[in-house]
């Protein structure tokens, strides 16, 4: 749902709507829809009709002096003639699921042709989908106070003629109105206006089924093409300051003729200061209030528009003072962390106590915008339910604030306790703390296509409760310079922008930019990356990748963001280019013929695949993959090794094969040294005393971290157990390979 900011835009969107019991059709209305039933029914028909089955003399009366909208629509319609004789034309109107068919996209095909002049290449059932079908509003049935029942959800309202579709009204059915989404006709019935007949239909669908008001949708002034809502009386028109309806009347239109920006209850103010200062000040009032109007339009229009900006310090007319929003009560929202954790409230949120509403952009401040977008669509059912921007950033915002960080699951080791996890792991084979084998990696189930509105997305929820999110975006960028070697360097630097973020950790810890980095240096260690992202030697894409653990990190989560991350990418799909050579890009707006980054199959699969990094420590003689938090605590080296499947395309008698076996290429190493050895507080870490002797370091019971650099030998035979045929990098990639792309 999104809401507009009539103040900043160039043609500022109005809410209006239709009281449907109040609607008295003028002459024009009356004509077409007479006109149409004339025409299905027939002159002989007609005729016929009215001698076998003729009207009282109070009936005729009636009809001549009274037009009943609901009874004068339906009166052609198949259903509602009387046989024989047989009328001329056939004409069916139903209420119908918002499925995508074939019959449907065939009248969208034509109507954008026609109407809005659009190439065959430019309509695709993809896109047709996507804008009017398969609406995510829930169809469900309410039943009123009265004992009626009522649809709710979306709908296309079909109108056959001798049984071919020929147009059809997308709905929205709400509690208490229809809305209006889009209303597309094909050129075959252009003659009996149609869209006039649509809205007629719509408004007494409003009247027979009892939800009273009809949203006609947005009304913008200063285009032509939307003047035609108005002929549609008695209608409201939503302030944009004071939430309240006031009837689009001449007043209204006047003062749109003068600005684009039109507020009543603003009006009705300023008239009543000046009124006021006239008395003190004559002569000066008028002038000072419109300077005073100027400026604060010029400033609400100069502020930044960034998404960052705090909607209370915007400006954006309709929104309450902070002062109101700071007596709501906040505290008990119900926050759901993931799927399978338990709801929680706000006031269970770390630090929840210790910030104010206006410490934006902390968690109170955040989750009080939340709650004023929930708060206003209760009061102005305005707001566009098919709308499909900042929904990454809605869930973005929620995982990330949201999380519940308590002290209590931070598990802290006496130096007792680290001994004998030493001990148990040193031993061949180790005695795990999950009962896992060395070489046994976590269980996990995962997912793609997981958030709307980007290029490829991915979650993975390991089997510990563990969980992260990754959300792809690309933009087109222009490239500087024309050396390919400036374009290769410039591609390590700038056409790829990676961030992390940790609950309880601002996104500028040394830890996080480390995580960032570690991710990004093994995704540009590939030397093909450069060529993914390459569209022409003017021409790039630049991806950004948001990487979010959206629960507590019970154990190091580089794994977690680097699988995550992995699927994201493998799951990221790029417009077709439709261009040639260097000229300026244009793709193919049919998302189904979108291309992946990474192809799975054919030929364009050959070459490296995205980067896994995998976590691996060495503990005595034992090597150990996926360490938890209490192995990485007594680890004596600990490495994160990233990899990446090299494809190769095997050709026999001139045809390529599939080739099965699995290639690894090492792209990076990092030694992790783990930031604590999670000991108490008061437990000295004598560890890194500079004067420490050998000698006196043996004390029974007791197990201290060795001194000295990762030994070269432990890391070789960690590298060779990492790319060794078959082993974990190998089968962690093999069940990667199972998740579905979507």
């Amino acid at each position: 749902m999104y809401r507009p900011d009539q103040r900043r835009s160039c043609c500022p969107h109005y809410t209006i709507r239709l009281d449907s019991s109040q609607f008295k059709p003028s002459r024009d209305q009356r004509q077409t829809v007479n006109r149409f039933n004339k025409y299905v029914m027939g002159e002989a028909y007609m005729k016929e009709a009215a001698r076998l089955y003729p009207k009282s003399r109070d009936q005729a009366k009636k009809r001549d002096n009274h037009f009943d909208l609901v009874e004068r629509i339906h009166e052609a319609e198949e259903a509602n003639l009387k046989n024989p004789p047989e009328a001329a034309h056939k004409l069916v109107v139903t209420l119908e699921h918002d499925d995508c068919t074939d019959e449907k996209f065939a009248v969208y095909q034509n109507y954008q042709a026609v109407v809005h002049k659009e190439s065959p290449d430019e309509v695709t059932k993809s896109g047709f989908r996507r804008f009017l079908c398969d609406s995510p509003l829930r169809r469900e049935t309410m039943v009123t106070s009265d004992g009626r029942k009522r649809r709710l959800g979306s709908y296309h309202q079909c109108y056959r003629l001798d049984g071919k579709l020929v147009a059809i009204g997308v709905l929205d059915l709400l509690p208490e109105c229809v809305s209006s989404v889009y209303f597309l006709y094909h050129e075959s019935i252009h003659q009996h206006a149609p869209g006039k007949l649509g809205a007629l239909y719509e408004i007494a669908l409003s009247i027979e089924e009892g939800y009273g008001w009809w949203y006609p949708g947005y009304y913008i002034h200063s285009c032509p093409k939307m003047w035609y809502k108005v002929d549609y009386s008695p209608q409201y028109v939503l302030d944009p300051v004071s939430l309240t309806w006031d009837p689009l009347d001449r007043t209204v239109l006047d003062l749109l003729d003068k600005k684009p920006y039109v507020s009543l209850s603003l009006e009705k103010e300023q008239a009543s200061r000046e009124i006021e200062q006239s008395s003190t000040s004559p002569g000066k009032n008028t002038k000072e209030s419109d300077k005073a109007e100027d400026k604060g339009s010029d400033s609400a229009a100069s502020e930044d528009e960034d998404d960052n900006n705090w909607l209370f310090a915007t400006g954006m007319p309709g929104i309450p003072p902070i002062s109101t929003v700071a007596g709501w009560d906040m505290d008990h929202i119900a926050l759901k962390v993931s799927p399978r954790a338990p709801l929680y409230e706000t006031s269970d949120l770390v630090s929840w106590d210790e910030q104010g509403i206006k410490e934006y952009p902390g968690m109170r401040a955040v989750i009080t915008v939340s709650r004023r977008i929930s708060h206003s669509s209760g009061q102005a059912r305005h707001l566009q339910y098919r709308s499909q921007s900042l929904v990454y950033k809605l869930i973005h915002w929620v995982f990330a604030c949201t999380v519940i960080i308590m002290a209590s699951q931070i598990n802290l080791f006496s130096p007792a306790e680290l001994a004998y996890l030493h001990q148990s792991l040193s031993l061949h084979p180790p005695i795990r703390p999950d009962g896992r084998t060395p070489t046994q990696f976590r269980p996990l189930t995962a997912e793609t296509g997981v958030l709307p509105g980007t290029n490829g997305s991915a979650r993975v929820h390991f089997a510990d409760g563990t969980e992260a999110i990754v959300g792809v975006k690309a933009e087109i960028e222009k490239t500087g310079g024309s050396e390919e070697q400036q374009d290769e360097d410039r591609t390590r630097s700038d056409w790829l922008e990676l961030a992390v973020e940790i609950p309880g950790q601002r996104d500028d810890e040394a830890s996080t930019i480390f995580l960032a980095e570690m991710l990004r240096e093994a995704l540009l260690a590939d030397n093909e990356f450069a060529k993914k992202l390459r569209i022409n030697r003017r021409f790039h894409w630049r991806l950004y990748l948001d990487v979010l653990l959206i629960s507590p990190p019970l154990s190091y989560p580089l794994p977690l963001l680097s699988l995550t991350t992995h699927l994201a990418l493998l799951a990221t799909r790029l417009p077709r280019l439709k261009s040639e050579g260097d000229e300026d890009p244009m793709f193919d707006d049919d998302w189904e013929a979108s291309t992946f980054l990474y192809p799975r199959d054919g030929a364009d699969a050959a070459g490296s695949r995205p980067p896994i990094t995998l976590l691996v420590v060495a503990i005595g003689d034992n090597t150990i993959f996926d360490p938890a938090k209490e192995e990485l605590a007594v680890a004596e080296t600990a490495l994160a090794v990233s990899v990446a499947e090299v494809r190769r395309v095997a050709t026999e008698g001139g045809m390529e094969v599939d080739k099965k076996s699995r290639e690894l290429k090492l792209l990076s190493i990092r030694t992790i040294d783990p930031p604590s050895r999670l000991t108490p507080p008061g437990v000295p870490h004598t560890t890194n005393g500079t004067a420490q002797k050998g000698e006196a370091q043996t004390a029974e019971g007791v197990w201290k971290a060795p001194l000295g650099g990762t030994k070269f030998g432990v890391m070789d035979s960690i590298i060779q157990a990492v790319l060794e045929k078959g082993g974990v990098a190998d089968e962690v990639l093999e069940g990667l390979e199972g998740v579905e792309l979507t």
